[in-house]
């Protein structure tokens, strides 16, 4: 269903949060020569602050690209990305944290044509009624799944959800689960592949996420399996009308 939702190949579980997700993208981009995060300065400084703990002691410098009139400034990417051959990847907020919906397609282009990846911390039930990552051609896709059917309860549950093209499996944090069929020839399920767990080489392992969000993510997936694709898309338009009703109203 996350696939689905964000147009991309794969998702994997699991992921604690949102904001852990986006960090966990953004190390999935590192390699020997790109090891500079860029963010943008409309992302949630919450989120923010979970991906420069991340990249503490990992030696990835995270910059953030200054928003202008309330979004990201695309020629301070441009210029950053293009003087920056360190450059591993942007990550953008959409809609971002001020509520404006940004020209991701632009965004992705100037990020991609630099030689970095795109990656989109998205909202999931914006997603109802705006273009998707894998529309708009980002390499990584993630968010928080708390407003799919779990209501906050003290401060939680959450859950992160990560999703990304074919050819980023290996470095995907998590766990991959794909269909199969068992020896009678009924349908099942089986553990694919675990691409950067502690418990696979210890040693060298890159990432810890090792919980079982698998409670939080049945709880979402029985949310969108009962509103089904028109249920999905009328959240989308409720949370957006009366948003701006609200809006209206205190003005």
């Amino acid at each position: 269903m996350i696939a689905e939702i964000t147009g991309m190949d794969i998702a994997n579980a699991s992921m604690y949060d949102g904001a852990s997700a986006a960090a966990e993208a953004c190390w999935m981009c590192k390699d020997r020569k790109h090891s500079t995060i860029y963010v943008s300065g409309a992302l949630d400084e919450r989120i923010l602050t979970v991906i420069n703990t991340y990249s503490f002691g990992r030696g990835s410098e995270v910059v953030v690209i200054h928003a202008k009139d309330g979004v990201t400034d695309k020629d301070a990417l441009a210029k950053a990305l293009a003087d920056d051959p360190a450059a591993s990847c942007f990550l953008m907020q959409y809609p971002n944290f001020y509520g404006i919906v940004e020209d991701a397609e632009e965004l992705c282009k100037i990020t991609q044509d630099a030689g970095a990846k795109f990656i989109m911390y998205c909202h999931p039930l914006a997603l109802g009624a705006l273009k998707s990552p894998g529309e708009i051609g980002a390499d990584i896709a993630v968010g928080e799944g708390q407003p799919l059917g779990l209501g906050l309860e003290f401060g939680g549950p959450y859950l992160g959800v990560l999703s990304t093209r074919q050819q980023y499996m290996r470095q995907i944090p998590g766990r991959l689960i794909g269909e199969t069929v068992d020896t009678r020839g009924d349908r099942g399920f089986v553990l694919t592949i675990q691409a950067r767990e502690q418990h696979i080489r210890r040693e060298k392992a890159s990432s810890n996420i090792c919980s079982n969000e698998a409670w939080c993510a049945l709880r979402a997936g029985i949310y969108l399996s009962t509103i089904g694709p028109a249920g999905y898309e009328k959240v989308a338009e409720l949370c957006s009308s009366k948003a701006h009703y609200m809006a209206d109203e205190l003005e």
